[in-house]
């Protein structure tokens, strides 16, 4: 890998559970809101002395529009990348919080890519990215598409940066 750094964004499909959830709420909240109009905040706001806007705020439409915004910050929290020197983790991209993670090629140790059968069926998955220096997982790449052919890209990398390092001390 040559100064070039590969982007694995986490695929929508890893969020197939919370899209279905999210249809399911809207479809749920629009029928409860036409049956139950109390759940419906009327106010009028006025523009001028004879102009007033009518609001109304479907209040269980807040679920399905929570559920998206939950959906939408678990793709983009979130990125991944080879470069030429390692991995890169960074979680907490749009959160108060942010969490990095580097490991170099040379240090990896375990590389494991993980699919249930909705995942193998979806083509999504995690792969997780272990060294010796803890003896566990260091690096989870979750919800990325085709995890098997990036285990094989990051296994690749390795082996041909140990195949240098044998190459040179010889």
């Amino acid at each position: 890998m040559k100064k070039k750094e590969i982007l694995i964004p986490r695929d929508w499909r890893s969020e197939f559970c919370t899209i279905i959830f999210f249809f399911i709420a809207s479809i749920v909240s629009i029928f409860l809101s036409d049956n139950f109009p109390n759940t419906i905040l009327n106010q009028k706001v006025p523009l001028s002395d004879s102009i007033a806007l009518d609001i109304s705020v479907p209040l269980l439409w807040l679920i399905p529009f929570f559920t998206f915004i939950i959906m939408v910050v678990r793709i983009y929290n979130v990125r991944y990348s080879l470069n030429a020197t390692g991995i890169e983790a960074i979680e907490g991209r749009i959160s108060f919080w942010q969490k990095s993670a580097i490991i170099k090629y040379e240090d990896i140790r375990a590389i494991s890519a993980n699919q249930s059968l909705l995942e193998r069926v979806l083509d999504i998955g995690r792969v997780t990215i272990g060294t010796a220096a803890t003896g566990g997982v260091e690096i989870y790449l979750d919800g990325i598409a085709s995890p098997k052919e990036v285990q094989d890209l990051i296994r690749r990398e390795r082996d041909a940066r140990s195949k240098q390092d044998r190459n040179v001390s010889n």
